[in-house]
Protein backbone atom coordinates (compact mmCIF):
# COMPACT_ATOMS: atom_id res chain seq x y z
CA UNK A 1 0.00 0.00 0.00
CA UNK A 2 1.50 3.43 -0.96
CA UNK A 3 2.86 5.52 1.91
CA UNK A 4 0.62 8.45 0.96
CA UNK A 5 -2.47 6.25 1.16
CA UNK A 6 -1.43 4.93 4.59
CA UNK A 7 -0.79 8.43 5.96
CA UNK A 8 -4.04 9.81 4.53
CA UNK A 9 -6.03 6.89 5.90
CA UNK A 10 -4.50 7.35 9.36
CA UNK A 11 -5.29 11.06 9.32
CA UNK A 12 -8.87 10.53 8.23
CA UNK A 13 -9.50 7.76 10.75
CA UNK A 14 -9.10 10.32 13.55
CA UNK A 15 -12.51 11.60 14.60
CA UNK A 16 -12.34 15.39 14.09
CA UNK A 17 -15.70 16.34 15.60
CA UNK A 18 -14.51 17.02 19.15
CA UNK A 19 -11.49 18.98 17.97
CA UNK A 20 -13.49 21.01 15.46
CA UNK A 21 -16.24 21.72 17.98
CA UNK A 22 -13.77 22.92 20.60
CA UNK A 23 -11.90 25.08 18.11
CA UNK A 24 -15.12 26.56 16.78
CA UNK A 25 -16.40 27.39 20.27
CA UNK A 26 -13.09 29.08 21.11
CA UNK A 27 -13.18 31.03 17.84
CA UNK A 28 -16.75 32.15 18.55
CA UNK A 29 -15.81 33.34 22.03
CA UNK A 30 -12.83 35.29 20.70
CA UNK A 31 -14.94 36.70 17.88
CA UNK A 32 -17.70 37.91 20.19
CA UNK A 33 -15.12 39.55 22.49
CA UNK A 34 -13.45 41.24 19.52
CA UNK A 35 -16.79 42.50 18.23
CA UNK A 36 -17.63 44.03 21.60
CA UNK A 37 -14.24 45.72 21.95
CA UNK A 38 -14.23 47.06 18.39
CA UNK A 39 -17.80 48.32 18.72
CA UNK A 40 -16.92 50.19 21.92
CA UNK A 41 -13.81 51.69 20.35
CA UNK A 42 -15.52 53.04 17.23
CA UNK A 43 -17.58 56.17 16.93
CA UNK A 44 -21.27 55.98 16.09
CA UNK A 45 -20.65 58.63 13.41
CA UNK A 46 -18.36 56.37 11.35
CA UNK A 47 -20.01 54.70 8.38
CA UNK A 48 -18.94 52.00 5.94
CA UNK A 49 -20.20 50.86 2.52
CA UNK A 50 -22.69 48.00 2.62
CA UNK A 51 -20.33 46.12 0.31
CA UNK A 52 -17.62 46.18 2.98
CA UNK A 53 -20.03 45.32 5.79
CA UNK A 54 -21.12 42.14 4.00
CA UNK A 55 -17.64 40.81 3.30
CA UNK A 56 -17.08 39.26 6.71
CA UNK A 57 -20.49 37.50 6.84
CA UNK A 58 -19.83 35.98 3.41
CA UNK A 59 -16.41 34.77 4.55
CA UNK A 60 -17.97 33.35 7.73
CA UNK A 61 -20.45 31.34 5.63
CA UNK A 62 -17.55 29.90 3.64
CA UNK A 63 -15.72 28.97 6.85
CA UNK A 64 -18.82 27.26 8.21
CA UNK A 65 -19.15 25.16 5.07
CA UNK A 66 -15.43 24.35 5.21
CA UNK A 67 -15.65 23.11 8.81
CA UNK A 68 -18.61 20.82 8.04
CA UNK A 69 -16.97 19.43 4.90
CA UNK A 70 -13.79 18.72 6.86
CA UNK A 71 -15.75 17.00 9.63
CA UNK A 72 -17.54 14.58 7.27
CA UNK A 73 -14.50 13.88 5.07
CA UNK A 74 -13.33 10.84 7.11
CA UNK A 75 -16.71 9.09 6.73
CA UNK A 76 -16.72 9.79 3.01
CA UNK A 77 -13.14 8.56 2.65
CA UNK A 78 -13.94 5.28 4.37
CA UNK A 79 -16.98 4.92 2.13
CA UNK A 80 -15.10 5.71 -1.10
CA UNK A 81 -11.65 7.33 -1.17
CA UNK A 82 -12.35 9.78 -4.04
CA UNK A 83 -15.30 11.20 -2.09
CA UNK A 84 -13.11 11.80 0.95
CA UNK A 85 -10.38 13.49 -1.06
CA UNK A 86 -12.96 15.69 -2.80
CA UNK A 87 -14.40 16.80 0.54
CA UNK A 88 -10.94 17.60 1.90
CA UNK A 89 -10.07 19.66 -1.17
CA UNK A 90 -13.39 21.50 -1.03
CA UNK A 91 -12.92 22.26 2.68
CA UNK A 92 -9.41 23.60 2.03
CA UNK A 93 -10.65 25.74 -0.83
CA UNK A 94 -13.54 27.22 1.15
CA UNK A 95 -11.27 27.99 4.10
CA UNK A 96 -8.58 29.66 1.99
CA UNK A 97 -11.17 31.44 -0.12
CA UNK A 98 -12.70 33.03 3.00
CA UNK A 99 -9.31 34.53 3.87
CA UNK A 100 -8.74 35.74 0.31
CA UNK A 101 -12.22 37.30 0.15
CA UNK A 102 -11.47 39.47 3.17
CA UNK A 103 -7.81 40.15 2.43
CA UNK A 104 -8.17 40.95 -1.30
CA UNK A 105 -11.40 42.99 -1.46
CA UNK A 106 -10.66 44.52 -4.88
CA UNK A 107 -10.24 41.22 -6.73
CA UNK A 108 -13.20 40.32 -8.93
CA UNK A 109 -11.52 37.02 -9.78
CA UNK A 110 -11.75 35.86 -6.15
CA UNK A 111 -15.50 36.51 -6.14
CA UNK A 112 -16.13 34.80 -9.47
CA UNK A 113 -14.01 31.79 -8.48
CA UNK A 114 -15.92 31.42 -5.22
CA UNK A 115 -19.25 31.80 -7.00
CA UNK A 116 -18.46 29.10 -9.57
CA UNK A 117 -17.10 26.57 -7.06
CA UNK A 118 -19.99 26.96 -4.62
CA UNK A 119 -22.62 26.78 -7.36
CA UNK A 120 -20.92 23.58 -8.48
CA UNK A 121 -20.93 22.21 -4.94
CA UNK A 122 -24.64 22.93 -4.55
CA UNK A 123 -25.32 21.37 -7.96
CA UNK A 124 -23.49 18.14 -7.10
CA UNK A 125 -25.30 17.94 -3.76
CA UNK A 126 -28.71 18.45 -5.42
CA UNK A 127 -27.88 15.80 -8.01
CA UNK A 128 -26.84 13.28 -5.33
CA UNK A 129 -30.03 13.90 -3.33
CA UNK A 130 -32.46 13.82 -6.27
CA UNK A 131 -31.25 11.45 -9.00
CA UNK A 132 -28.15 9.97 -7.41
CA UNK A 133 -24.62 10.42 -8.72
CA UNK A 134 -23.63 8.16 -11.65
CA UNK A 135 -20.52 6.95 -9.83
CA UNK A 136 -19.46 5.80 -6.37
CA UNK A 137 -20.92 3.20 -3.99
CA UNK A 138 -24.44 4.65 -4.29
CA UNK A 139 -24.41 5.17 -8.06
CA UNK A 140 -27.88 5.90 -9.37
CA UNK A 141 -29.41 5.99 -5.87
CA UNK A 142 -30.65 9.22 -4.30
CA UNK A 143 -29.09 9.81 -0.88
CA UNK A 144 -31.04 10.99 2.15
CA UNK A 145 -30.89 14.60 3.30
CA UNK A 146 -29.38 15.31 6.72
CA UNK A 147 -28.93 18.31 8.97
CA UNK A 148 -25.26 18.71 8.03
CA UNK A 149 -26.27 18.80 4.36
CA UNK A 150 -28.88 21.50 4.91
CA UNK A 151 -26.56 23.66 7.01
CA UNK A 152 -23.77 23.44 4.44
CA UNK A 153 -26.05 24.18 1.50
CA UNK A 154 -27.59 27.10 3.41
CA UNK A 155 -24.12 28.61 3.93
CA UNK A 156 -23.19 28.05 0.30
CA UNK A 157 -26.49 29.43 -0.99
CA UNK A 158 -26.15 32.59 1.11
CA UNK A 159 -22.62 32.98 -0.22
CA UNK A 160 -23.77 32.48 -3.81
CA UNK A 161 -26.52 35.08 -3.50
CA UNK A 162 -24.12 37.63 -2.01
CA UNK A 163 -21.48 36.98 -4.68
CA UNK A 164 -24.06 37.15 -7.46
CA UNK A 165 -25.13 40.59 -6.21
CA UNK A 166 -21.48 41.62 -6.11
CA UNK A 167 -20.91 40.36 -9.64
CA UNK A 168 -23.88 42.26 -11.11
CA UNK A 169 -22.65 45.80 -11.97
CA UNK A 170 -25.83 47.64 -10.95
CA UNK A 171 -26.22 46.04 -7.53
CA UNK A 172 -22.48 46.16 -6.90
CA UNK A 173 -22.44 49.91 -7.51
CA UNK A 174 -25.36 50.40 -5.14
CA UNK A 175 -23.74 48.29 -2.45
CA UNK A 176 -20.57 50.36 -2.74
CA UNK A 177 -22.39 53.70 -2.72
CA UNK A 178 -24.82 53.11 0.13
CA UNK A 179 -23.42 53.25 3.63
CA UNK A 180 -24.43 52.10 7.11
CA UNK A 181 -23.05 52.99 10.53
CA UNK A 182 -20.03 51.12 11.83
CA UNK A 183 -22.05 49.74 14.74
CA UNK A 184 -24.68 48.39 12.34
CA UNK A 185 -21.93 46.67 10.35
CA UNK A 186 -20.52 45.14 13.54
CA UNK A 187 -23.97 43.86 14.52
CA UNK A 188 -24.38 42.24 11.08
CA UNK A 189 -21.06 40.48 11.49
CA UNK A 190 -21.80 39.31 15.00
CA UNK A 191 -25.22 37.96 14.02
CA UNK A 192 -23.68 36.12 11.05
CA UNK A 193 -20.92 34.65 13.22
CA UNK A 194 -23.42 33.53 15.87
CA UNK A 195 -25.87 32.01 13.37
CA UNK A 196 -23.20 30.18 11.38
CA UNK A 197 -21.47 29.04 14.57
CA UNK A 198 -24.64 27.61 16.10
CA UNK A 199 -25.72 25.86 12.89
CA UNK A 200 -22.22 24.44 12.42
CA UNK A 201 -22.13 23.09 15.96
CA UNK A 202 -25.55 21.52 15.50
CA UNK A 203 -24.43 19.98 12.21
CA UNK A 204 -21.31 18.53 13.83
CA UNK A 205 -23.32 17.15 16.73
CA UNK A 206 -25.93 15.61 14.42
CA UNK A 207 -23.44 13.73 12.28
CA UNK A 208 -23.89 12.69 8.67
CA UNK A 209 -25.71 9.73 7.16
CA UNK A 210 -25.80 8.02 3.75
CA UNK A 211 -28.39 5.98 1.99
Amino acid sequence: MPLFHIQLTTMLDTDPVDTLTGALMLALAIGVLAVVLISLARSHAISVPIDRALRSPVAICSLGAAVIHASVAPDHYRLWAPFGVAFILLAIFQGLWAVAWVRVPKSEAVGIFGLVVNVGAIGVWAWSRSLGLPFGPFAGTAESIGGADLATVAFEAALVVALALEAWPTTRRRLMERRITWNAAVHIRSVAASAVGVLTLLALAGGHAHG
